[in-house]
């Protein structure tokens, strides 16, 4: 029974950012259905809430949603809006291009000239109202030295909190289980020890017996958590996420920890 609530845990520890991952997908498929249904404000309602929280999206859906918003706004001829979206799409990819195919001319166009000035305001540090993008390098091996410290805590750094919960809580239950087991090992084979009934010894044997698998069984567990944590934060699922000044565009820094 333990072992297939252990094996439960750690399915969906590793399925729910898959599961995340479409459900993203699914946001942009509605982004993309409201633009071509002509649903302009429905698009920019859905896109700012889904910018609410920018670091649990792909680089890739982030620009996807900035473009959807920029095509909207310009449509419904708010093209200072529309110009903001766009910056904050070549704060995520400089040489990013509309797809000239699915673009008209005049968006085309209005892009162009936004391109071609977008370096010259960042360097001038103009007071422009557009969210810029500073992606945080490749962190797994700081994720790993936090999961070597304590299971789930690499997670949690690399914002995958669903699978951080399930490890660190994992690892937490193995563990304090591990340490009341070893603690009800011991008084048991004390009493095994003590036993001076013959009739008695047997069961006392088979109870310390008993206990000390399931203690061993609990504490193989912790260092297997413990291992899966630490494997996961070091090699599998990197994807950048990004920090976000909404103020202007300029240079900032940030320091995680």
């Amino acid at each position: 029974m333990l072992n297939k609530i252990f094996g439960i845990l750690l399915i969906i520890g590793f399925v729910a950012p898959l599961i995340a991952q479409q459900t993203e997908s699914y946001n942009i498929f509605q982004l993309r259905f409201l633009y071509n249904e002509v649903k302009f404000t429905e698009v920019i309602a859905k896109g700012h809430i889904l910018l609410k929280n920018p670091e649990k999206l792909s680089q890739e859906n982030l620009v996807e949603i900035h473009k959807y918003l920029a095509l909207s706004f310009y449509n419904l001829n708010q093209q200072d809006s529309s110009r903001s979206q766009f910056y904050s799409i070549l704060t995520l990819q400089p040489e990013y291009e509309p797809d000239p195919v699915h673009t008209s001319p005049k968006i085309l166009s209005f892009f162009n000239d936004i391109k071609s000035a977008f370096r010259q305001d960042i360097e001038k540090k103009t007071a422009v109202p557009f969210r810029q993008y500073v992606f945080v390098e490749d962190i797994r091996a700081q994720a790993a030295a936090r999961s070597f410290l304590f299971p789930g805590w690499g997670q949690l750094y690399k914002s995958q909190d669903t699978k951080a919960y399930i490890l660190g809580g994992a690892f937490l239950a193995t563990s304090l289980t591990t340490i009341i087991t070893y603690q009800l090992e011991k008084d048991l084979k004390t009493k095994y020890r003590k036993e001076t009934n013959p009739l008695e010894v047997s069961d006392k044997y088979n109870d310390y017996n008993t206990m000390s698998k399931t203690r061993r069984f609990f504490m193989y567990s912790a260092f297997t958590i413990w291992g899966l944590s630490l494997a996961d934060a070091m090699i599998f699922d990197f994807q950048p996420k990004p920090l976000v000044n909404n103020e202007f565009a300029g240079i900032f820094f940030s320091f995680s920890f």
